[in-house]
């Protein structure tokens, strides 16, 4: 769940883009208003007709009305009580027109009453829902609707003297129940708006919730973990619960790392090891691997767990002989510098292990358990006393072909601390 920052940082966020959005749309508006203005100007002087003079002038003043927006969103002042005071001005555009005819034409304000101007009500509430406000939004439906019934007021007088021939038309030019439905369609889509505003923002809180949480995994986990292992990392947040699969595991461990620290300086150390571990984890992610948890210089690391791959067995051994030869480059390397070379040992284990998130409400670690998990780690503390540099179980060997298999020996078997029975291993160097 979003926290408070995060939400504040989001609407902080949504403000920013929606002002950006009004500043240029403030500057289109307004390039079409002078368009229209100009253009319903020539109408009016090469028709001699005077029905466009007064639109002319309305889409000269919403151009203006759409400049003031634009400066004001550019000042990043398009929030609080302000978003209010510069929708009221453009929502009440076709009422400002409405009025003037009222006082300057014969007809009143019935002149555009009924015309295509009345629409424009509809688009400037629509306007409103880009501010992302569902209040703004029903604030601008009922404005609208009462501005309208205002200038229906002043209209209905003249409105009624039409003679059509029909009574279901001259009910509709003059009713007061159809212009109460019409003001009550206005808040309607206010309504709507808002509603749709609302979404929009619940939506835009939650993307950008689960965006953040992808980069907080990418950010922790990127260097070290796959991209289908940061995917599960990710829904493991949103209830997912461990689950049974057949793997193999790793282990890795560097032999006499303890006494390298003591004779080091930290900063030796720390480089030391992480040279080692790109090279470890390079060799891993090549085999289609995950490497779970680092621990102290040790490494684990599953194959099949985190996402299904065919011969998980054979995958796992393919990387831990490409650790064993990424060491052998490192230690080439370092030696040419005159620096200690260092030693390790991998155990690999196969069978089913349980993965997901485990812990607690307050703590969550994404890894497998099981008693596979256990033998492997033992598999590796066995090399050293068996001569050897990797030791598989017979269940990781039985499935080995060709040349993998060829480069293991039998080691016959070994007593596991947990496990009532001997396991039967196999050894190479």
């Amino acid at each position: 769940m979003a926290s408070p920052e995060h939400d504040r940082q989001v609407t902080e966020a949504i403000r920013a883009e929606t002002a950006h959005s009004f500043v240029h749309g403030g500057r289109i508006a307004a390039a079409l208003g002078v368009t229209a203005g100009l253009g319903l100007g020539v109408v009016t002087v090469v028709s001699g007709d005077p029905f466009f003079r007064l639109p002319a002038v309305f889409a000269g003043v919403g151009a203006v009305a759409s400049l003031l927006l634009s400066w004001t969103a550019r000042r990043g002042a398009l929030r609080g009580v302000t978003r209010y005071a510069v929708m009221l001005p453009l929502v009440s555009l076709p009422t400002g027109m409405f009025l003037v005819s009222h006082a300057t034409l014969p007809a009143g304000a019935a002149t555009y009453l009924t015309g295509p101007f009345l629409s424009l009500y509809a688009f400037l509430i629509v306007l409103s829902g880009f501010l992302l406000s569902f209040r703004l939004s029903v604030w601008a439906g009922v404005v609208v609707a009462v501005e309208y019934l205002g200038v229906f007021a002043l209209a209905q007088p003249v409105l009624a003297r039409v003679q059509t021939g029909d009574a279901a038309l001259s009910t509709d030019l003059s009713s007061w129940p159809v212009a109460l439905n019409r003001a009550g369609m206005f808040v309607a889509i206010g309504f709507a708006t808002g509603g749709i505003a609302r979404l929009v923002r619940r939506l835009v809180l939650r993307v950008t919730s689960e965006a953040r949480e992808k980069a907080m995994v990418n950010r922790l986990f990127g260097q070290y973990v796959s991209e289908e292992a940061r995917e599960r990392i990710v829904s493991a947040t949103a209830g997912l619960v461990g689950e049974r699969v057949h793997a193999a595991v790793l282990f890795s461990d560097l032999r006499g790392f303890t006494t390298f620290s003591e004779q080091h300086p930290p900063e030796e150390v720390v480089a030391r090891l992480n040279e080692y571990f790109e090279t470890m984890v390079a060799a891993i992610h090549g085999e289609g691997g995950v490497v779970d948890k680092f621990i102290g210089d040790a490494v684990m690391a599953t194959f099949g767990a985190v996402h299904p791959l065919d011969a998980p067995e054979q995958a796992a051994v393919r990387a831990a002989l490409g650790m064993r030869a990424g060491l052998a480059a490192l230690n080439t390397s370092w030696a040419a510098k005159g620096q200690a070379t260092l030693d390790n040992g991998v155990g690999l284990h196969a069978g089913d292990v349980v993965v997901g998130p485990i812990g607690s409400e307050a703590r969550k670690d994404f890894t497998v358990i099981g008693d596979t998990v256990n033998t492997a780690s033992r598999l590796e503390s066995q090399c050293k006393e068996l001569g050897v540099h990797v030791v598989v179980s017979d269940e990781v060997y039985q499935r080995l072909l060709g040349e993998q298999r060829a480069r293991f020996r039998a080691l016959g078997e070994v007593a596991v601390k947990g496990r009532s029975r001997p396991v039967v291993v196999w050894g190479a160097d």
